[in-house]
């Protein structure tokens, strides 16, 4: 049986007033409408069928006839969450758990008697977040970091930047070194990270990034998105 389903909105602070109003043909209401979600996600499933029947009751009611006997004996559920995404403004740096993380995350902050949907609570699910893009139109997309050993060489040709992240700091401290440094730029204002990445790009003498005539944006744009998180 084929069920025909309603997605749901999330209005996060990043999203795009017009685009999914546009798609969905719906009027745009002035608010923000960053995520359109097809999933059986507990905080926000999908209406499906005739009776606008929430996803996850439906699978629920029947999980073997849902899913299907090896999605359910694999998963316990759907195992995936399609969203439709409308950046208006850069989204904030994510950090994703592994599968070990995620359930043993969730639990402790159960075990401590924290709301899910408490403001504070890392783990709102059992779920790691491994995550796949296709891009309907132009996206600009970031993840993860260089490797330990490519950083650290590559930091060795920018004598500035090395003082700035280590100090006298030894190569063994990286990791920590590392953090304190990006927490730095997610904080600061985001005319500092731009004000010395421009020429640090040029001692690198990296071409595809010497070029582009607003190097160091996303440093920028990442530490504007992030402060405006952490204030809002």
């Amino acid at each position: 049986m084929v069920l025909v389903l309603d997605g749901v909105v999330r209005h996060y602070d990043w999203g795009s007033t017009s685009s999914l109003p546009s798609l969905l043909g719906r009027p745009e209401d002035g608010r923000p409408w960053a995520e359109l979600w097809f999933g059986a996600h507990p905080s926000a499933p999908s209406l499906a069928g005739p009776d606008r029947m929430p996803l996850d009751q439906v699978i629920g009611g029947d999980p073997v006839g849902a899913l299907g006997a090896a999605v359910h004996d694999q998963f316990g559920g759907l195992p995936f969450l399609l969203k439709v995404l409308a950046a208006g403004h850069p989204l904030s740096l994510q950090a994703h758990p592994s599968s070990a993380q995620a359930k043993a995350g969730f639990a402790r902050e159960d075990a401590a008697g924290i709301p899910v949907d408490a403001p504070h609570r890392s783990f709102r699910d059992r779920n790691h977040k491994p995550e796949l893009i296709c891009a309907l139109t132009p996206f600009d997309a970031l993840c993860g970091f260089r490797s330990p050993t490519r950083r650290l060489r590559f930091w060795q040709r920018l004598t500035r930047l090395r003082l700035m992240i280590f100090g006298a700091a030894s190569a063994q401290s990286m990791g920590t070194a590392c953090m304190h440094f990006f927490a730095s730029c997610s904080r600061s204002s985001p005319a500092r990270p731009q004000r010395w990445s421009a020429p640090l790009l040029r001692r690198a003498r990296i071409p595809a990034l010497t070029s582009m005539p607003t190097s160091g944006r996303w440093l920028s744009r990442l530490a504007s998105a992030t402060r405006a998180t952490q204030e809002s």
